[in-house]
């Protein structure tokens, strides 16, 4: 073969390096660059008379200096650098990715005297990296982002994965051989006809339809939801995998007559059968076979290298360079034989002067060498092909026919080469995996019905996918940025755009109800939904969202709503109506039980009489508070009170049952003893009332126990109060319970016969508890007790309205103490009159002494502290208004604080209550009183 004089080869050497895209650069063993060629200076921006004769630290930067002296370390020692990636510096001081290889130079006689580096710029594949990433999580938050449950499987009908939605719903669902036991989570009697349709899918390639009932983890219940699937097909038309949503319809099935249509979400994810790309590597990897047979000396090379399919299935193509394709077509792959196994492993590069002397060469059957027919090979060499990673994705393979051509600087061109081709190949399948991914999410968005879109970080929308245009008529394009707001109603247009721009703020969900205008100029109400993808900076990269049609369920919910007020006031207006009659009622009975004479059946009827009209009044009572709960008519109080005197009035209202049944009553609460709040203390106390009353109803044995928690809130100054009632009674059955806060329900038919009530008890603490933002629930076992727990958020009061500090647990059972309750002086001479009013005022918690007369009034009250005095006004001897002049005349002379005179009579004349009130009283009661009334006052 003829050489080339010395200075053709320089030229042509030099010509290749001035015209290559990387980065050529050599450099001494001391770091001083001797050459710099034009990539060099377009990747780090010096000229060449800039940088030669300049140390190599130039384009370092000064945190990788360490790495220079360790690659120098090794190239003295005569070793290679293979596509090594850091980080290099350009002019301006802008730091970037890049791949490296460095090899030894080496004199005449072997001698290592110097450095020649080989660099690439791989900013782009980093970006294509964090582009990927980017991509894979947009399928993800729409994935998660749907209501729906979505499920994928395999080609056999394996389920291979499900959205966070469908893991929440169906809870803990087992893996087996690799995919979900979705039949597990399947109501038993609906598995047949499932199996059967779903097997019938997988081998028609048909649309699985089917509705079914599937587990409900959080209740514990099989719920009906509508499964459908589609086959997602490769180019060959083969069924690849399946993808299915399963829609919970329960409650659409229960409200058919309302809700006619249910809107489903049927989609193909994402398509798995497309092709990476529309563009291939071949070209590529082309150029890079001709040029490193032509740089090599090769007389002939080849590059085989592996692609993946649509499926994620890897084989092998090749590339010929030097001689026709012809002559390679006819043979086999390479198989991993002993000379092939060390290129196809990565274990390492190999360079042969004559192959056929090699041990190995010839040992593998059949062929016993080369085939027939195959180009001559003498020398040979073979480089691997190495992704960062260490994956093999293919080899370089030269041969020639003449033994001893191939060089160290062959050796080092071919393995530059690899490197470049390592590099490009990786490039190629991010780039090819980001558009793979970016068209399934594309198709995902415009194959479901809900209207789904993206918007930049400052809210502007630059994506819809096909559905919002079918919706909304307008033109591609005429909706992005805030254009979307002009098909908003009117009336909506303002909120809708003020939450969204606060979500956009704050990186708070998004999630509004309003009307969105129709093709056809209707306004239909949609729910609009938005999450925020968050990058590792915790700075929002982009919203997505979805908008869903939900008129035909809003139409159905407002004909229940008016049923449901129209209810309540009919319910409202008829227990007004028995009201009227029931006060003639009561006040009668009170008027006969005063009457005498009366013999003793005639006090039982009148007894029954008034414990009938009673029970009737209270079931009125509920009557109204539950009309007004649903009317929404109920406003809450902002006002400070104390929890604890909230719960020593209920234990006062209360004692007196504690005491007839033997129960123990006891409270604790450290968190509220020293602090006030600031809520409804009037419906609070209703709610605990209900509670308390409850559990002594159904406790026969042991007692109640009330107790206090204070949890804090995000919100400042407001804390959830947590109030739980605990009895040991009766209990109430598991399956009782998920409908003890229903109206007019009580968990055994027998107890309403039993205890007496009428179902509405719970049902409106439940809702006055949500009315006032809270939760209540319950746990219970049966014969063994029961736990009510209110929980309510509440703000406290200011400092300077902070109560006196009080140990709850004391107060409590102070109040219980009969002689620690306060003392009210009953002044009244009829005796069944003395009866009715010192049960009530027991019954309200107070020690009550008695005065028959004005006179008895007067020496007891001067003698004895009490809360209040209950004065008739027309009495035998001394009356009720001189008895009150004595008093206040004994309280002036003596200092003694002044006592609380309540004036009662019978008497309902003009000028009774200002004569009582002149004479010194300070409240005034008619006879019959009305017991709230009286306690009313009392306070």
């Amino acid at each position: 073969m003829r050489k080339e004089p010395l200075t053709d080869a320089h030229a042509h050497l030099a010509a290749i390096i001035e015209s290559s895209d990387d980065a050529i650069v050599s450099k001494t063993l001391d770091g001083i660059i001797t050459s710099w060629n034009a990539a060099a200076e377009r990747i780090f921006g010096q000229t060449a008379e800039e940088a030669v004769g300049q140390h190599i630290t130039l384009i370092i930067p000064e945190d990788r200096y360490q790495e220079e002296a360790d690659i120098i370390a090794k190239i003295s020692a005569g070793q290679r650098v293979d596509h090594f990636e850091t980080v290099r510096k350009r002019k301006n001081g802008e730091l970037f990715a890049i791949s490296v290889t460095i090899s030894p130079i080496r004199n005449a006689e072997g001698t290592v005297i110097g450095a020649s580096k080989i660099a690439r710029d791989i900013s782009l594949t980093r970006a294509l990296e964090i582009e990927l990433a980017n991509r894979t999580r947009q399928l993800e938050a729409l994935t998660n982002s749907l209501p729906q449950m979505v499920w994928a499987a395999g080609s056999d009908g394996q389920l291979t994965y499900i959205n966070e939605h469908a893991a929440a719903y169906v809870g803990d669902i087992k893996m087996i051989e690799g995919g979900y036991d979705w039949p597990s989570v399947i109501h038993p009697d609906d598995l047949p006809a499932g199996t059967e349709a779903w097997r019938h899918s997988i081998a028609t390639g048909t649309e699985y339809v089917l509705e079914q009932r599937i587990l409900h983890a959080a209740s514990n219940t099989y719920r009906w939801n509508l499964s459908r699937a589609v086959p997602i097909r490769d180019d060959a038309n083969t069924i690849t995998r399946w993808i299915g949503t399963s829609t919970d319809i329960e409650d659409q099935k229960q409200a058919s007559q309302l809700v006619e249509e249910e809107r489903e979400i049927v989609t193909a994810l994402y398509e798995v059968g497309e092709a990476f790309t529309n563009q291939t590597l071949e070209e590529a990897v082309q150029t890079a076979t001709d040029q490193a047979t032509r740089l090599t000396g090769a007389q002939f090379g080849a590059f085989f290298y592996n692609v993946e399919n649509i499926d994620g299935e890897s084989y092998t193509l090749y590339t010929i360079a030097g001689v026709d394709r012809a002559h390679f077509d006819k043979f086999p792959m390479p198989r991993n034989t002993a000379i092939f196994a060390p290129t196809f492993s990565g274990e390492k590069v190999v360079r042969y002067d004559d192959v056929t002397t090699q041990a190995d060469y010839g040992k593998n059957a059949p062929r016993r060498g080369m085939p027939e027919g195959h180009l001559p090979v003498r020398a040979y060499l073979a480089v691997p092909v190495i992704s960062k990673g260490g994956e093999v994705l293919g080899g370089l393979f030269f041969g020639h026919a003449t033994p001893g051509v191939f060089t160290e600087r062959g050796e080092r061109i071919a393995r530059a080469v690899a490197a470049q081709a390592a590099t490009g190949i990786e490039s190629s399948r991010l780039l090819q995996r980001v558009q793979q991914s970016e068209r399934q999410f594309k198709h995902l968005a415009n194959a479901i019905d809900p209207m789904v879109w993206i918007a930049d970080p400052d809210g502007a929308v630059h994506f819809y996918n096909n559905r919002w245009y079918e919706f909304t008529g307008a033109r591609e394009g005429e909706t992005d940025g805030v254009g979307w707001i002009t098909y908003v109603h009117p009336d909506d247009a303002v909120r809708a755009s003020a939450q969204w721009q606060a979500s956009v703020a704050t990186g708070a969900p998004y999630e509004i109800e309003y009307r969105l205008k129709r093709s056809d100029d209707t306004y239909r109400w949609v729910l609009g939904r938005a999450t925020a993808d968050i990058g590792p900076d915790q700075q929002i990269l982009r919203w997505y969202g979805t908008c869903t049609d939900i008129q035909d369920m809003t139409d159905a919910r407002h004909k229940a709503e008016a049923a449901n007020i129209a209810k309540s006031e009919f319910l409202a207006n008829m227990s007004h109506e028995i009201r009227t009659p029931m006060n003639a009622v009561i006040g009668l009975s009170t008027i006969l039980a005063a009457s005498k004479p009366l013999n003793e059946k005639q006090r039982q009827f009148i007894h029954t009489l008034q414990l009938s009209a009673d029970s009737l009044l209270a079931l009125i009572n509920d009557l109204l508070d539950i009309a007004k709960i649903e009317a929404r008519t109920v406003e809450l109080e902002q006002i400070p009170f104390s929890l604890p005197r909230l719960i020593q009035e209920v234990t006062s209202m209360m004692a007196v049952q504690v005491k007839q049944k033997g129960l123990h009553f006891s409270a604790e609460g450290d968190c509220a003893d020293h602090r006030m709040f600031v809520g409804d203390p009037t419906r609070l106390r209703q709610i605990i009332l209900n509670l308390c009353s409850n559990a002594i109803k159904f406790t026969s044995e042991g007692g109640i126990h009330v107790s206090i928690t204070c949890h804090p809130m995000d919100i400042a100054d407001k804390e959830t109060v947590c109030i739980a009632v605990k009895d040991t009674g009766i209990g109430i059955a598991e399956e009782k319970l998920p409908t003890i806060f229903d109206k007019f329900v009580q968990a055994d038919s027998s107890i309403s016969r039993r205890y007496g009530g009428t179902g509405l008890g719970l049902a409106i603490t439940k809702t006055l508890t949500e009315i006032m933002g809270g939760t209540i629930s319950v746990e219970s076992v049966l014969h063994q007790g029961s736990t009510f727990t209110v929980c309510v958020p509440l703000t406290l009061a200011p400092k300077e309205l902070e109560d006196t500090p009080v140990d709850l647990s004391t107060l409590v059972a102070q109040t219980l103490d009969e002689k620690a309750r306060p003392s009210v002086l009953l002044v009244e001479d009829f005796e069944p009159n003395v009866l009715v009013a010192s049960t009530f005022l027991e019954g309200f918690g107070y020690r009550v002494d008695i005065a028959k007369n004005g006179l008895e009034a007067f020496e007891l009250a001067k003698n004895h502290k009490y809360m209040a005095a209950l004065m008739d006004v027309q009495m035998p001897g001394l009356n009720g208004l001189d008895a009150t002049k004595m008093i206040r005349a004994h309280e002036q002379q003596t200092g003694k604080p002044r006592l609380k005179i309540i004036g009662m009579t019978a008497h309902a004349m003009a000028g009774d209550k200002e004569r009582c009130l002149a004479a010194g009283m300070d409240e005034y009661i008619s006879k019959p009183f009305n017991p709230a009334e009286l306690q009313a006052k009392l306070r």
